[in-house]
């Protein structure tokens, strides 16, 4: 009830004009902030203001935005049939695993046209790059299933080997929350794409998302608050969030790993990012968030960008 009077408050305010966004009446709406958290957040692991990781640049990705030229004033992955559907990870720090998968899966059907790709396990990727590093000279950057990773470290696990679909190897941690070790096999792998490699760079900003964006929907990071929980829809300016352009800790607050699909203008001329989150269909706009755009909002595109490339064809068995 408390949940449901702070909505009918936020509304009155949006229906006044005074908020740029909704709340609405969700399946969490039940929990406390405090059980909220720790259902829907948690998935990325801390990283302190001294560590810059290392970049890694994929000349595949800089040229083809270099022959691109300037980025758009809008674009929608969306609307041109590049975006699978919105998954749920349930109770399980697996948000960069599903940013990650949500990134191949579009990137499979840009490059090689695979429509049949929009459905591939995250399951698989949460059980077999359990321990998986990534090394730097900064530090590693691992896997550990449901108590969370970085997008990075799954397109590294999985690049130049084959991705299993979900039908062949099914999501469980959405309510166990535990890891069953890796039962990857060939008969199970989707054989149309594979991911060759990805681009991961840190502390960037948007303008680079922008241009990133026309090559494929990137995994990034973002401080999710409390006014997620009930987030019904518009353009999200939280106030509980950080401005990352203007506060070089807010890249340093991320709790949650999303995917960005696009980005444009609504009718009151508030710029956002479009992104897609993995808390089920029902939440948000179909699954998706318009989040404000301009300000490095609530952290978005500063902490991490990672895209994949990928190709047609079978690298393995």
């Amino acid at each position: 009830m408390m949940n449901y009077a702070k909505m009918e408050q936020h509304n009155k305010k949006y229906d006044a004009g005074e908020v740029s966004w909704w709340m609405k009446v969700t399946f969490d709406m039940d929990l406390t902030t405090e059980e909220w958290k720790e259902k829907r957040l948690g998935g990325i692991p801390s990283m302190a203001p001294d560590m810059v990781p290392e970049d890694k640049i994929s000349p595949e990705i800089m040229n083809k935005i270099k022959q691109q030229g300037p980025a758009p004033k809008e674009w929608n992955w969306v609307t041109a049939g590049k975006v699978s559907p919105v998954k749920n990870q349930g109770q399980c720090g697996s948000c960069a695993c599903f940013s990650a998968v949500g990134a191949m899966e579009s990137c499979f059907m840009i490059t090689a046209n695979d429509m049949a790709a929009q459905d591939l396990s995250e399951q698989h990727l949460l059980d077999c790059a359990f321990g998986h590093r990534v090394t730097d000279s900064v530090g590693t950057w691992e896997g550990f299933g449901c108590d969370g990773a970085w997008p990075n470290v799954y397109m590294d696990y999985i690049k130049g080997d084959w991705n299993h679909e979900e039908s062949s190897y099914p999501y469980v941690s959405g309510s166990s929350g535990t890891h069953y070790g890796c039962k990857s096999d060939e008969y199970g792998a989707h054989t149309q794409a594979y991911v060759t490699g990805f681009q991961n760079q840190w502390g960037a900003d948007e303008a680079n998302l922008e241009a990133l964006l026309q090559y494929g929907p990137v995994a990034t990071n973002v401080k999710a608050t409390s006014n997620w929980q009930s987030y019904g829809g518009g353009v999200l300016y939280d106030n509980e969030c950080c401005n990352a352009a203007s506060d070089s800790s807010c890249q340093y607050s991320i709790n949650h790993s999303v995917l960005v699909v696009g980005y444009g203008t609504d009718s009151n001329n508030y710029a956002y990012w479009l992104i897609k989150n993995s808390w089920s269909q029902s939440w948000g706009e179909a699954g998706y968030i318009r989040l404000y755009k301009g300000t490095g909002h609530c952290g978005v595109a500063y902490s991490e960008q990672a895209i994949p490339t990928c190709a047609v064809g079978y690298p393995k068995h």
